[in-house]
């Protein structure tokens, strides 16, 4: 039996009545939330290409501003004469400038709200008049699934009642991966008394404190009175090769960047590399015998990257501080009454607002002076 290359890549099953709903070009009115207000709640747009995620989204072209948005939830409209002459009109124009459009950033958020009983007619036969298409009532159980579908944004892991590991997606399905690519178990507290996980935490704390330098402990008298001191979180973790057998025991520190304000960060971009052309490059390599094809793995690459912008403080728990302290006594006279470790970060955090636009940055700037061009489409 085949099995398309995207499911052995990624483990995830294909939606093929989301992937394949709509075809490039197509008119369509993709759903845009509701604030109980007279403001359209679709909106139109020209379907390119699907996404390629697990939710079986769609990346489309907005008409209202010429921007690039990925949605889940759409319908297929008629092509009516008005739709026409606005992509004319749009071609027109960019013929005049002579210039190509720069790419718009692909909107991130979906729509808050999803559980609407019908699309939105009104506004499809204003942008539509010829188009006889009627919304049908959504039954509850597709309500559900288009709720889960708009309100969560990347698919998430967590642990199901059986122990089993599964990928909620934002389609609503609990996708269980085969056992090959479980290779990550997360350890409990108690489970840390291990000796394998006392050398992982001690690795990465000794990775922050001295080699790297990331941490550096103030006195919590010297923190600006209101400024808001970020919350640590120790995570350990099992993790395993690819046939399943036990590799190492990993420990990571992060920042609870959830108590951080993110108007101050507008800019937190960092563009990942997109399926489809992931796969163009692998195809590439695969007809190409000169082609080298490898990856790398930065350790610890956001805590290698300098921290820019105002200072930002994190409280390391009591427990966590008494490693530290067991490993570096000289650091005794920092510990406050309350039994914690405050710290100057010196380094991007794994878990801060600003970490991964911070890396992106650095790496982008080192591989551009390598000679490495950006991907125009990603």
């Amino acid at each position: 039996m085949r099995t398309y290359a995207r499911v052995l890549f990624t483990g995830a099953p294909i939606d093929y009545r989301k992937e394949l709903q709509v075809a490039f070009g197509d008119y369509v009115e993709a759903y845009e939330g509701t604030d109980n207000t007279s403001r359209a709640r679709s909106a139109a747009c020209i379907a390119p290409h699907p996404a390629g995620n697990l939710s079986g989204s769609w990346i489309l072209w907005k008409i209202e501003n010429r921007t690039r948005v990925r949605r889940t939830n759409m319908r297929k409209m008629v092509t009516s004469d008005l739709i026409m002459q606005a992509m004319n009109a749009t071609a027109a124009e960019s013929a005049i400038a002579e210039e190509t459009p720069e790419p718009g950033e692909v909107a991130t958020q979906q729509p808050a709200e999803t559980v609407a009983a019908e699309y939105v007619v009104e506004a499809a036969e204003a942008r539509n008049p010829q188009s006889d298409l009627m919304a049908a009532p959504v039954d509850s159980e597709n309500a559900v699934k288009e709720n889960a579908i708009e309100k969560t944004e990347m698919a998430v892991e967590e642990q199901d009642a059986a122990g089993a590991l599964a990928v909620t997606t934002r389609s609503g399905r609990n996708v269980h991966r085969l056992v090959r690519y479980m290779q990550v178990t997360k350890v409990s507290r108690e489970d840390w008394k291990m000796a394998a996980s006392t050398i992982a935490i001690e690795a990465e704390l000794r990775m922050l404190f001295k080699e790297l330098k990331a941490l550096h402990c103030v006195r919590r008298a010297a923190i600006k009175v209101g400024t808001k001191i970020l919350k640590s979180h120790m995570f350990v973790v099992e993790k395993h090769l690819a046939d399943g057998n036990f590799d190492k025991m990993k420990a990571r520190l992060v920042a609870d960047g959830r108590d951080q304000d993110a108007e101050m960060y507008p800019d937190k971009s960092s563009p990942t590399v997109a399926m489809h052309s992931m796969f163009t490059a692998l195809g590439l390599a695969s007809n190409k015998p000169w082609w080298i094809v490898f990856k790398i793995d930065i350790k610890g690459a956001f805590v290698q990257t300098p921290m820019k912008g105002e200072p930002v403080y994190m409280r390391i728990d009591p427990k966590i501080s008494q490693y530290v302290l067991n490993m570096f006594p000289e650091l005794g006279d920092m510990l406050e009454g309350d039994g914690c470790l405050y710290t100057l970060l010196l380094k991007a955090m794994y878990g801060c607002i600003q970490a991964s636009a911070l890396w992106y940055e650095l790496i982008k700037v080192f591989l551009v002076e390598l000679g490495f061009e950006c991907s125009e489409t990603d």
